[in-house]
């Protein structure tokens, strides 16, 4: 039998956050300065994608620069 992710509106009727790392969990995580677990890992995802981008950059740059 699965389980099926419960509703923002079921959490947000519930009162408060039960800890339980909900998929659609409303509830501001202090531990992460006041935004959501799901905004944290996006902010991350976007800083790797930023620092790939660079580092690819650099690269093709280095390259470049040693063939012509």
């Amino acid at each position: 039998m699965s389980h099926k992710p419960l509703t923002r509106e079921y959490l947000l009727k519930q009162g408060s956050c039960c800890d339980g790392d909900c998929m659609n969990c409303p509830y501001i995580d202090i531990k992460y300065n006041g935004r959501r677990k799901d905004q944290i890992e996006f902010s991350n995802k976007m800083a790797m994608i930023s620092i790939g981008s660079i580092v690819g950059i650099v690269i093709f740059l280095l390259i470049t620069s040693l063939i012509f």
